[in-house]
């Protein structure tokens, strides 16, 4: 905690302040890379990627974060507006099948990230 507050000039601790003191993706960089991939948009995908790299957050932490938001979208898949998917990106996944999720899913249960 006292990490997170050095960096802190008001004891107000946030995502942004969070993410950059312990080397953390933010959850809206994580949903940006996971939409840019659902709906094709490398340009999107790329920046969100690089930017969290710019941030120092480590691959193995965006590569598990990247994992959990399609493992979270495929426990949901039959309630898609459960998700913090845009609307865009909802009604990509709604018409999507459930094999390609599913791929997702088992290789997220590879120890391959290490």
């Amino acid at each position: 905690m006292d990490q997170v507050l050095s960096f802190s000039e008001d004891s107000l601790i946030t995502e942004d302040l969070m993410s950059v003191a312990l080397g953390l993706a933010r959850i809206s960089s994580i949903q940006n890379l996971g939409e840019g991939i659902i709906l094709g948009d490398y340009e999107s995908a790329s920046k969100s990627y690089l930017e969290m790299l710019q941030e120092n957050v480590s691959v193995k932490n965006i590569c598990t974060n990247l994992l959990d938001f399609f493992f979270e979208l495929i426990n949901n898949i039959d309630n898609v507006e459960k998700t913090s998917l845009s609307s865009e990106a909802s009604g990509y996944v709604a018409k999507a099948t459930i094999d390609e999720f599913f791929w997702i899913n088992r290789n997220r249960n590879r120890s391959s990230i290490k």
